[in-house]
């Protein structure tokens, strides 16, 4: 599954991103893109844990693997 991010740049240099296609939204931030993406991987990775024991459909999707569209 692709995730397509917003990705923002903050007055002080910093980046945000936020998820566009995923149910209940996950947003993290970082120093640097670099940082961003892998602060936003760890998000997803947590949200899928949370959605496998809530039983959410989209859980099933992102448990095959997925990749950041930005």
């Amino acid at each position: 599954m692709r995730i397509k991010v917003k990705i923002e740049k903050a007055k002080d240099g910093s980046y945000w991103g936020t998820t566009q296609n995923i149910p209940g939204v996950v947003t993290a931030d970082g120093s640097t893109l670099d940082e961003l993406k892998g602060n936003l991987k760890v998000a997803i990775e947590l949200y899928i844990e949370a959605a496998e024991e809530h039983e959410k459909e989209i859980y099933e999707k992102l448990a095959k693997g997925f990749e950041l569209e930005i």
